[in-house]
């Protein structure tokens, strides 16, 4: 009885077994992670208006970066232009200016599609957005 048992019940135990095995397997989305690699934030966020103008750009991305690919003077595209530094941890990167910004300016901040997380999955296309800084008191 208990062969019998086995023998029919075999089948959909193996289906089973494939189904929560074949899930497990790596979704090439880096470092273990959960989806693609990408930007999850950005500070100053899209479109925000009456920012400091000594604010520091903060880009959040979804996996762990290749530092290499982020410490490159072209990481961090400002217009109007506007020298700094660039520094990263694990899933930031971070833009520091040189100087304040202006005041009642709008600038457009682009992060290149170049930017590799630590598996070589690259952002794969430009991610640009913008924001206004206040008005000078």
């Amino acid at each position: 009885m208990i062969k019998r048992l086995i023998i029919n019940c075999l089948p959909l135990f193996l289906v089973s077994l494939a189904l929560v095995v074949g899930g497990c397997g790596d979704s090439s989305s880096g470092t273990g992670g959960s989806g693609e690699f990408g930007i999850v934030s950005v500070s100053p966020a899209e479109n925000a208006v009456n920012v400091t103008v000594n604010t520091m750009i903060v880009v959040t991305f979804s996996e762990e970066l290749d530092p290499t690919s982020v410490l490159k003077a072209s990481t961090f595209t400002l217009n109007p232009s506007m020298g700094g530094t660039v520094n990263c941890d694990i899933v930031e990167a971070r833009f520091t200016p040189q100087h304040n910004l202006q005041y009642e300016t709008t600038y457009s901040v682009t992060i290149p599609a170049s930017i590799e997380d630590l598996d070589g999955h690259l952002l794969g296309s430009n991610y640009t957005w913008s924001f206004t800084t206040a008005e000078e008191p």
